[in-house]
């Protein structure tokens, strides 16, 4: 009788039996076909909301229901076959590979090598600082040459909010930003940064400046901005920069600088769809291709909203598309953009209207319609 067989019987108790060893085998990452290609399903939200319902008279939340958001994303790359959709980052630069080759001993082995050791180059990237417009990867500066503070998001960002609206991104990523819906339409909010605005509302004093590949966007009258007309899923990157007079007019708050995709960043195909309550049906899609020192980019949306008050759909067309060549010594790039948004404006509403009936409207009928057309040529040598 082994020692812990007497001090159990001593104890009156018995020897513990020892647990069975369960083996587990590998399971493959990937099966078949599925390996080329990337399927994401989002969640099935549902969730209690306290709201208002279209019929009058009834309080907020008494017949708000229940509230169903869903989620479908699948990207699908399609470079060179099947592969995954890849998007770099804007205002990055490239540093040089660097090979290390094992140096030669000067004892001579005792079997001779074919070939030298060489290390796989790895690519670093290192992110940098727009000081104007029309700023590249490789004129700006870097992060730490630069005496404020640095806010960027980029395209990833801007994806987790499934939002067709970019002030939305700004506003979780970039401290200091809030928006607000002055307008009564969530597509066209006032972006408040450090207490200056930029508005789409006529006579509000505007404080920052807005530019899209360089080129300004704020209006010729009244320099308002329509953020409606920027296509979300085609943006790179956006930076918020403080104040700074190489940005011109109406920059004393800052300036909104948006870097828009190219078929030399973007690698790939990618089709979002996303509906949800008050009649909401979004999609989007994108394509980029390279082929040597050419290269394509096309991006499409499209909205639909009814909106949770009364006269207040939201119907929204976006088309962006961008050509670019490139070579050692020189880069241009031909982007089109076009969008025709209609959007309910129902603006303000007294307080004693909305203590009966949260959805309701003051005067009607208020719409904006927005219509855009563009072609942007750009260079460098």
């Amino acid at each position: 009788m082994s020692r812990l067989a007497e001090a159990a019987s001593i104890a009156g108790t018995t020897q513990p039996k020892k647990i069975p060893k369960i083996l587990f085998g590998n399971f493959p990452d990937c099966v078949g076909t599925f390996c080329g290609w990337r399927a994401a399903a989002g969640p099935l939200r549902s969730s209690f909301r306290t709201g208002g319902t279209k019929a009058a008279g009834t309080e907020w939340g008494r017949n708000m229901g229940l509230r169903v958001v869903l989620l479908a994303s699948v990207a699908v790359g399609l470079e060179g076959g099947l592969a995954y959709a890849q998007d770099s980052g804007s205002y990055t630069t490239e540093l040089p590979p660097v090979e290390v080759t094992v140096p030669k001993s000067g004892v001579k082995p005792t079997r001779q090598r074919s070939a030298e050791r060489v290390v796989r180059p790895a690519v670093t990237r290192l992110r940098v600082y727009p000081t104007t417009p029309i700023s590249t990867p490789s004129t700006a500066l870097p992060v730490d040459e630069v005496a404020s503070s640095i806010n960027f998001v980029d395209s990833g960002q801007i994806q987790r909010t499934y939002s067709l609206n970019v002030t939305d991104a700004l506003q979780q990523a970039v401290p200091a930003v809030n928006v607000s819906e002055v307008s009564g339409n969530p597509f066209q909010p006032n972006l408040e940064f450090r207490g200056y605005v930029s508005s789409p509302v006529s006579g509000t004093p505007q404080g920052l400046a807005v530019y899209q590949n360089g080129v300004r966007i704020n209006e010729a009258f009244g320099d308002t901005v329509n953020w409606d007309l920027i296509p979300t899923s085609a943006i790179k990157s956006v930076a918020v920069v403080t104040n700074n007079p190489a940005y011109g007019l109406n920059a004393l708050g800052g300036a909104v600088t948006v870097q828009m995709k190219d078929g030399f960043s973007y690698h790939g195909a990618e089709i979002d769809m996303m509906g949800g309550s008050y009649g909401r049906l979004q999609g989007s899609a994108q394509w980029g291709k390279q082929v040597d020192q050419f290269a394509t980019y096309v991006a499409l949306e499209g909205l639909h909203d009814d909106g949770f008050r009364n006269f207040t759909s939201s119907d929204i067309r976006r088309f962006y598309s961008d050509v670019g060549y490139r070579s050692e010594n020189a880069e241009f790039h031909l982007n089109i953009g076009a969008a025709d948004n209609k959007l309910g404006a129902p603006a303000t509403t007294p307080i004693e209207l909305l203590n009966n009936f949260w959805g309701a409207t003051y005067t009607t009928p208020q719409r904006d319609d927005n219509q855009v057309a563009y072609a942007n040529l750009t260079g460098k040598v």
